[in-house]
């Protein structure tokens, strides 16, 4: 279970260099992907192999974590413009669709596909890399919001000012679905 844990926890210290380099002018594609491979492994490790039989609410959080993670897919590669976030220079702020919600609504997405991996896996190792990853994801969400994405994206201190950091309100519900 830990080297599974350090993995994960790793993934998260590459998650922060990628954006350092990109801060710094440089590539973090290869950064961001060995973080990401490092998050996947850890996760399975943890979750894998399933034991004990199978029931309507292992099933049913097995389709939570499933929805949750395409939701994250979602998120951080189809609502954001083509272009404008990975893999380009220049990189603008998104305020519409989703992340009219809140700046990282991948923060909650992922939570979400971790409790649902705990509800399928229902041991304490994953209850622990479910609690471990989504606390070291809203870090890192702190430390991009806070000093990383105003050093790189244009326009975030004043989005920062507009959309709510993590917890949407009346008015950023309102946004999301287009009646601002």
């Amino acid at each position: 279970m830990i080297g599974w844990l350090a993995a994960g926890t790793l993934a998260f210290v590459l998650f922060v260099l990628s954006d350092l380099s990109k801060a710094a002018g440089g590539a973090s594609g290869p950064l961001f992907a060995a973080g990401a491979l490092l998050l996947a492994g850890g996760t399975a490790g943890l979750l894998l192999p399933l034991h004990g039989a199978i029931s309507v609410l292992r099933v049913l959080s097995g389709a939570w974590a499933l929805l949750w993670m395409l939701a994250e897919v979602y998120v951080l590669f189809f609502a954001l413009p083509a272009g404008d976030t990975y893999g380009t220079a220049d990189i603008a702020v998104c305020s519409a669709g989703v992340y009219a919600l809140c700046r990282h609504p991948g923060g909650w997405c992922l939570a979400m596909f971790y409790l649902g991996l705990w509800g399928l896996a229902g041991t304490t190792s994953m209850l622990t890399g479910a609690i471990l990853f989504s606390l070291l994801n809203f870090v890192y969400i702190f430390i991009q919001d806070r000093w990383l994405f105003p050093r790189y994206i244009a326009g975030y201190s004043d989005y920062q000012k507009e959309i709510p950091f993590l917890l949407p309100t009346r008015v950023s519900l309102a946004a999301c679905r287009g009646k601002r």
